[in-house]
This record gives C-alpha cells, structure tokens and sequence, in this order.
C-alpha cells in the first residue's frame, strides 16, 4: 500500500511537514507562540523551551537537508548507505514521536501532530526504500 505513494510526493511531504514545523519552532523560540503545546506539554521553563526547540530546530533542518539529498533536490558527497542509514533513523524517530505525540499533556500536540508524525514516518519509509535519484 504505500509503495503507491509516489517517491515525489513523500519526499514533497516530508519537506513541507519539516519546513511547517521549523517555522513553527521558530515562533515559539521567539515567543509569538506558547510553548506549553510542544515537547509533551512538559516544559517547566523558558531556559528549557530554547534549549529543547533549538535542538527542534536542528534536526528539522538536518530532516531537510537529508530529504533534499534523497530527492536530489542538492547534490551532496555523501555515500547512500549513510543517507540511507540517516532515514531509517527517521522512520524509527517519527514512529516513536508519533507514540510521544498520542500520550502528550498537550491535547493540541496529540490532535495535530500525532497525524503530522504518522505521516512523516510512513512517507520516509517510501523515501528509503526508493533508490537515490540522480540529477540529470
């Protein structure tokens, strides 16, 4: 079943999902938006929401730069098998933030981002699968 989704639109989805949630991150790091809805509901202070969203934040842009490899959206000297190795890390990243998202304080967090997380590991699964395509 999701060997029908196409290898294009995953690697669309994943970037658009990361690019939402970096855009995201970056309005509550910079506090136009509460943080009270991220990380479980479980941050108890603004020191410990910049560091856990920084850190958010890294790995979205890390998620982006990994998927644009993949799609040969950029051409970086990095083997397959470690960009490979890299997505199945996101499978089993998003798999287990999708369970974190279920069992959040945050009923906004569990609500939107639990699909957000399904969806991101189903789509890097199709991505991984899919051998690396070259830029023509």
């Amino acid at each position: 079943m999701i060997m029908k989704l196409s290898f294009r639109l995953a690697i669309n989805a994943v970037m658009a999902i990361s690019t939402c949630a970096l855009a995201f991150q970056v309005l509550i790091l910079v506090e136009l938006l509460p943080y009270n809805n991220i990380w479980g509901g479980r941050l108890e202070s603004i020191v410990q929401m910049r560091l856990f969203v920084s850190f958010s934040i890294i790995v979205n842009i890390l998620i982006l730069l990994v998927i644009a490899m993949k799609g040969a959206y950029i051409k970086m000297h990095i083997p397959e098998k470690a960009v490979n190795g890299i997505l199945w890390g996101l499978v089993l990243l998003f798999s287990l933030n999708t369970v974190g998202n279920v069992l959040s304080l945050s009923t906004f967090e569990a609500i939107v981002f639990t699909p957000l997380t399904l969806i991101s590991a189903l789509c890097c699964y199709r991505i991984v699968v899919q051998p690396t395509q070259t830029i023509d």
